[in-house]
Formats: C-alpha cells, sequence, structure tokens
C-alpha cells in the first residue's frame, strides 16, 4: 500500500488505467477511508455505473453521501467542486 492516502488514490487510479481493478479499488477504498475526495467520488462512480465492480446503488449512494457530508458546505470554487457537483 502506498505511505500516504493521496498516494493510494493516484496510484489506485493508475492501477485501473491499467486494468489492475483489484489493486485499484483495494488502494481507492484505503484512500477513501482516509477521506481523500478524489477516491469516494471514484468508487461512487464506479459503484453507480459498474465500473469494474459489481453494479450497486446502495453503496454509490454511500459514497456520494459521505462525499457531500464531508464537503457539501464547500464554495464552487475549492478543489473538491467538481466531485461534489457529480456527487450530488
Amino acid at each position: 500500500m502506498p505511505p500516504t492516502p493521496l498516494e493510494a488514490f493516484r496510484s489506485g487510479t493508475q492501477a485501473l488505467r491499467q486494468g489492475r481493478t483489484e489493486q485499484g479499488v483495494m488502494e481507492l477504498e484505503y484512500a477513501a477511508e482516509q477521506g481523500v475526495p478524489g477516491a469516494i467520488w471514484k468508487l461512487g462512480r464506479m459503484y453507480a455505473d459498474g465500473d469494474g465492480v459489481k453494479k450497486n446503488a446502495a453503496r454509490a449512494y454511500e459514497y456520494f453521501r459521505r462525499l457531500t457530508a464531508m464537503h457539501g458546505d464547500d464554495s464552487a470554487g475549492t478543489p473538491n467542486a467538481r466531485f461534489l457537483a457529480n456527487a450530488s
């Protein structure tokens, strides 16, 4: 596992692009558990769309709910705004 949550997010997304889904999901889940907004959003999208994982609307909802609960009050100009706009 990469040493920091942000590195796990980056490594996980790279693993997904390279077709290493199991590793990618594992690293994204670690990053999401540590509160990395991009990882939370990515997992939500994956479960909503069935992209590399079995489609699971309830699990997708929980990731999106968590993201909006954590950052729902962030202004439009913040780095997390793009994730929030797509999650709500």
